[in-house]
């Protein structure tokens, strides 16, 4: 979720002082930790490899050819998602996926 470039425009007019609450923040999380979201929010940094998502949520992002749907990854549809008998029969059906079959249960 992103804010419109018309809030975003007043938020920036508004030049508020996040000082305090960037110092509290690294009080927390530690210096250099924190940043300044939409100019109104100090939030602890999302960890390597994650993006922010709206104001306070960090999601990992999604692997190539994923549509990023919010904090869901669509998978593709060229991609074959299926129960196979045995891990053979997945990897016979998916010559070029063979590492992406797996086993689930206890078959």
């Amino acid at each position: 979720m992103y804010i419109s470039a018309t809030l975003e425009k007043w938020l920036r007019y508004m030049n508020l002082d996040i000082t305090n609450a960037m110092n509290r923040c690294e009080n927390m999380n530690g210096t250099g930790n924190c940043e300044n979201v939409w100019y109104i929010l100090a939030v602890k940094k999302c960890p390597e490899g994650y993006n922010r998502l709206g104001c306070c949520t960090c999601v990992k992002s999604c692997p190539a050819g994923y549509k990023e749907v919010g904090e869901l990854c669509k998978m593709p549809t060229n991609i074959k998602d299926g129960k196979y008998p045995t891990l053979k029969a997945c990897r016979v059906d998916n010559p070029k996926r063979k590492t992406d079959c797996m086993l689930w249960g206890q078959r």
